[in-house]
């Protein structure tokens, strides 16, 4: 092989396929960065409303209509990023159901956002336990005037949340008050090994052990619960 085979230059059409994947490769890298930065913001839209409406549920600050109605601005940016997110229409659902709760006027309206919301946010992520267990409890506090088909939904909301989350303690949080409150409407023979499931492993815990012992007293439900009961100073609380 004579010295000008070894140092003739790279074809002309190597170059340019060389010089295409290294302009792929640039564009898809751009894309991804641009789309991480836009993933990042829209999830940073959602950190005060998310600490805010939190605090109205738990009594800790008074509820602000005019901050509700302004915080719902930039979840639905959050979204126009990144429609996909079931946490931030699970907040935007808690944000109308808290304007409902406020404003008797416009309850119906808000109520229904909410449950939009509520939907959306189980379609994009249907095994989200915790979400399934809030919209449970949406349906539990509509008054039965308004709401057509309420134990039905209430039922299957419920049932969802506890067999895709028996074991965790925020859904068990929500969960436990609803189950002795509509015992007689879950507790059939389908529905029994996930209630039992449910209620055994929060005995177990100090969590909400307290809640579900309280829970069966408030809705008279002792008898239904003494044959789960475990523990010696369950049982003396039981009976006292």
């Amino acid at each position: 092989m004579s010295s000008l085979q070894l140092n003739n230059p790279m074809p002309a059409d190597t170059r340019n396929n060389k010089s295409l994947i290294t302009l792929i490769i640039g564009v898809v890298c751009l894309v991804l960065a641009i789309w991480s930065a836009l993933w990042f913001w829209a999830s940073l839209l959602t950190v005060r409303p998310e600490i805010i409406v939190t605090k109205w549920e738990q009594g800790k600050i008074g509820f602000d209509e005019q901050l509700a109605k302004d915080l719902v601005v930039p979840l639905k940016q959050s979204l126009s990023l990144n429609s996909l997110d079931a946490n931030t229409h699970l907040i935007l659902a808690r944000i109308y159901e808290q304007l409902a709760n406020n404003d008797e006027e416009k309850q119906q309206a808000y109520n229904e956002l909410a449950e939009q919301q509520y939907n959306t946010a189980i379609l994009n992520n249907p095994t989200w336990d915790y979400a399934w267990a809030r919209f449970a409890t949406f349906y539990n506090e509509q008054e039965l005037a308004t709401l057509a088909n309420r134990e039905e939904k209430i039922a299957r909301t419920l049932i969802q949340a506890i067999s895709l989350g028996p074991y965790e303690e925020k859904t068990q949080t929500l969960t436990i008050p609803i189950i002795f409150e509509h015992w007689d409407l879950l507790s059939s023979s389908e529905n029994n090994p996930q209630i039992e499931k449910t209620i055994k492993h929060a005995l177990k815990h100090n969590e909400n052990s307290l809640l579900t012992l309280e829970s069966a007293k408030i809705h008279n439900k002792l008898d239904n619960l003494e044959p789960l009961i475990s523990k010696k100073w369950q049982l003396n609380l039981l009976k006292k």
